[in-house]
């Protein structure tokens, strides 16, 4: 009897609470002064940029002072282009936005959860990059 009632139990059922969050395999700091994360150009360039969302939770990744246009989802060309800054991501996505900056400077470029731009707690870490516009 024991053992039926072993087959009917259910799993332990925890919530899911991510507690690091990278770019390319780092965290801010580091990723500022990675070529592979930071991103860097010059008024009026068209900059591609592809971001993926590989994790369990949905993300808003937040632009400052720049809106690129979405331009596929999941190598699908996207169909209503327009310029956002804040650019929304299921989770298992990829988007493509093409960045063509009017304005000098550096601005940070991270999700909208405040989660996913802290490291175990501490912030400002996690997903958290500079942009820098010449």
């Amino acid at each position: 009897n024991a053992f039926m009632n072993s087959l009917n139990a259910r799993p332990p059922l925890t919530s899911y609470e991510p507690n690091y969050f990278m770019m390319n395999g780092l965290a801010y700091p580091d990723t500022a002064s990675d070529a592979s994360t930071y991103v860097t150009g010059d008024l009026g360039d068209r900059i591609l940029i592809r971001m993926g969302n590989m994790g369990r939770m949905r993300q808003a990744v937040h632009f400052h002072g720049y809106h690129p246009e979405v331009v596929a989802r999941q190598n699908v060309p996207e169909t209503i282009l327009g310029a956002k800054d804040t650019i929304p991501m299921a989770h298992r996505t990829t988007v493509d936005l093409i960045l063509t900056p009017q304005q000098a400077g550096t601005f940070p470029l991270h999700p909208h959860s405040l989660t996913a731009v802290t490291e175990n707690g501490l912030y400002p870490w996690g997903q958290l990059t500079l942009i820098t516009i010449s």
